[in-house]
């Protein structure tokens, strides 16, 4: 009977170790950072943020300006983010202006990503005309942690759109865009646009012809989101708006009823061909209008040869974050999980970003209205991480103060405020850096959006489920011995200190 309850006991200790080591409470959140150079009327959104695999505390995050003039910037840090410098995108001197009243040139939409041996590879592309439309897609690369860029390459020609890049750890280099045949007004035109990639094999110098990578069949497809899975293979989700035509044509009317897809296609050598795509989700519904040039970017996240997909719907009313899990690398799915733990209360959470850690640590981070339920007018960034693989969440405010929805540009009522197509998260050396767009330095009147950052640091460097696993270990041996050690005693026999201790509680 001892030696039940002394496993009983060890077994509550379990639990109870299990619960301390991997609740959100454990997550070290530091203290919001700009990583913008401020500016009164300035609006900074869509920040990529990278962490250098080869030299402690590098951290580079991109991000595109929207005000004054339409550009984009690079920022890099040294010291884990404490403090970052600024490093302007590189175009050929013979680049002009992308509106008559801004005679610098205009780089936009940037992205960026690490190699394994350190190399940062930025991708962005430069506006023309009234119209700012893309002119030219380009990448440069930095040998020092973002401080200096390479004379830019030329990938591909106009109408480049929402470009993204990929490094694969045997030293190639994707550049993954959608390209459009033309444009009207915030609307595609001409023949539908695919989704393509170019490779390059040494270092971003020169590039392949691009190739399809979306298929024939869907003419409706955007929000493109490029991986390197366990095994080097280029992995790219994107969004198939299927009989949506409201968004994709920039028709008037309210958001749309009709469910739009994500699609998963795989290149098995080396992005020469792809896979027919295969829908892992079907029934994504909006709660407001997006402009088809820049959609929210759903994410996708591979790691220890296991599929990550995070995206923001309205199937419950509101705007959720969902996330599904693939460990067959793409062929079957679990159902969509809620990352976000608060109930049903009407607020909206959305742009989230996935990244995966040491272990089983699946973090995402999103733009959340929890914390204002009655008037909707206020929002938070918050990190949900995840210690079992994306089985469950638990969720942590990062915004030092919560901020005002409504600051920003706006393309009209229909579409709320822009908040750019994407928020920043990265891994690193036990901690977790993140960005999003804030505004809470910013006012109606002014508009300013800024691109914060915050280090996280996780709880023994993110492998919270091994010290749970170990801890159980020790209690379970530990009550295994001492009830082997009562069951063994015999009557008669002297009492132990622990006979001793028992008797005085009892009888206390």
């Amino acid at each position: 009977m001892l030696a039940v309850v002394a496993a009983v006991v060890g077994l509550v200790a379990v639990i109870g170790v299990g619960l301390a080591l991997t609740s959100a409470g454990d997550l070290e959140v530091d203290d919001n950072l700009l990583v913008n150079p401020e500016g009164i009327i300035d609006v900074s959104n869509s920040p990529t943020v990278a962490y250098n695999p080869a030299r402690e505390d590098n951290v580079v995050v991109s991000y595109r300006k929207d005000r004054p003039g339409y550009s984009a910037l690079l920022a890099y840090s040294y010291d884990g983010g404490e403090s970052w410098q600024q490093t302007v995108l590189p175009l050929p001197a013979d680049i002009t202006g992308c509106t008559a009243s801004q005679n610098e040139p205009c780089p936009f939409a940037p992205d960026l990503a690490f190699a394994a041996d350190g190399t940062l590879y930025v991708t962005y592309v430069n506006l023309v005309g009234n119209g700012n439309r893309p002119d030219n897609l380009w990448m440069s690369s930095s040998t020092d942690g973002g401080r200096t860029l390479s004379p830019p390459t030329r990938i591909a020609g106009a109408l480049t759109f929402m470009p993204r890049v990929t490094a694969d750890p045997n030293g190639s280099v994707y550049a993954t865009w959608l390209q459009a045949d033309e444009v009207g007004l915030l609307r595609y035109a001409g023949r539908p646009p695919e989704i393509v990639t170019a490779r390059s094999d040494d270092r971003g110098r020169t590039f392949s012809s691009p190739v399809r990578v979306s298929d024939t069949q869907r003419e409706r497809v955007v929000a493109l989101s490029p991986v390197i899975d366990d095994d080097g293979h280029l992995v790219v989700m994107y969004q198939d708006l299927k009989a949506n035509r409201r968004d994709f044509e920039n028709q008037p009317g309210p958001a749309a009823e009709l469910p739009s897809a994500l699609v998963l296609t795989r290149s098995t050598d080396g992005g020469r061909t792809f896979e027919p795509g295969t829908e892992l989700e079907s029934d994504i519904l909006a709660t407001r209008r997006f402009l088809p040039f820049l959609p929210e970017l759903p994410q996708l996240a591979a790691s220890d040869g296991k599929l990550y997909a995070t995206w923001a719907d309205g199937r419950d009313g509101d705007d959720d974050v969902f996330l599904r899990t693939s460990s067959d690398g793409g062929a079957s799915w679990t159902a969509p999980v809620k990352v976000n733990d608060n109930g049903a209360d009407g607020t909206a959470q959305f742009l989230p970003k996935v990244d995966v850690g040491p272990g089983d640590r699946v973090s995402i981070v999103f733009l959340d209205g929890r914390n204002d339920p009655h008037e909707k007018q206020l929002l938070d960034a918050y990190l949900a991480t995840s210690t079992d693989g994306g089985k469950t969440f638990d969720n942590v405010r990062l915004s030092a103060r919560s901020f005002h929805k409504s600051i920003g540009p706006s393309f009209g009522e229909a579409y709320g405020t822009d908040f750019g197509t994407k928020l920043g998260l990265a891994h690193g050396d036990g901690r977790l850096f993140a960005s999003w767009v804030d505004t809470s330095a910013g006012t109606e009147a002014t508009g300013r959006q800024d691109v914060n950052f915050a280090a996280v640091d996780l709880p023994s460097g993110g492998g919270g489920r091994t010290l749970v696993l170990c801890a159980a270990l020790v209690v379970l041996l530990g009550g295994a011995f001492l009830g082997l050690a009562l069951s063994r005693r015999k009557p008669g026999d002297p009492p132990t200190r622990t006979d001793v201790q028992n008797r005085q509680v009892v009888t206390s």
